[in-house]
């Protein structure tokens, strides 16, 4: 495993301890994991982010978080998605785009899954994973040019 995988496990862990944990009680309505899957698709090989999706999947629907496999096909299923748009359309822009499409489907699949439209928190879920998504790439990014600058020096 090389130091950008384990980065990436590294990263999805945090996102899925923060799930866990909720430190932000209910005041803050995102899923991190999903936005950690999100972001690994957009910048890993199909390969690599494909098993992390799973994996996490699993794992989130094994703590209760859900009921079923739900996250497990869901995940799997974007991460898929995903890999298809970035595979057909190439500018840094759609990267954004993909994600917003992705963050919608993944609403309308929650809104389906628990029988219930909420407008309002889909609308708040909608504006705060965006944002944090926006804070994350960014910071993400940066961890690894930085790594591959601190690699490049010795």
């Amino acid at each position: 495993m090389t130091e950008r995988n384990l980065k990436a496990l590294s990263a999805l862990l945090i996102f899925f301890l923060l799930d866990a944990t909720k430190p932000f009680a209910y005041s803050l309505a995102t899923e991190f994991t999903f936005l950690g899957i999100v972001l690994i698709a957009l910048n890993y090989p199909l390969k690599t982010s494909l098993i992390l999706a799973i994996t996490f999947g699993y794992l989130k629907d094994a703590a209760g978080m859900n009921m079923g496999n739900f996250n497990l096909l869901e995940f799997g299923a974007i991460v898929a998605l995903i890999h298809y748009c970035l595979r057909n359309f190439h500018k840094k822009a759609v990267k954004v785009l993909i994600f917003f499409g992705a963050l919608i489907i993944h609403i309308t699949i929650n809104n389906f899954h628990i029988n219930k439209a909420s407008y309002f928190f889909s609308l708040l879920f909608f504006i705060h994973s965006s944002v944090i998504f926006l804070l994350i790439n960014r910071l993400f990014a940066e961890w690894l040019i930085l790594g591959l600058k601190n690699d490049n020096v010795i």
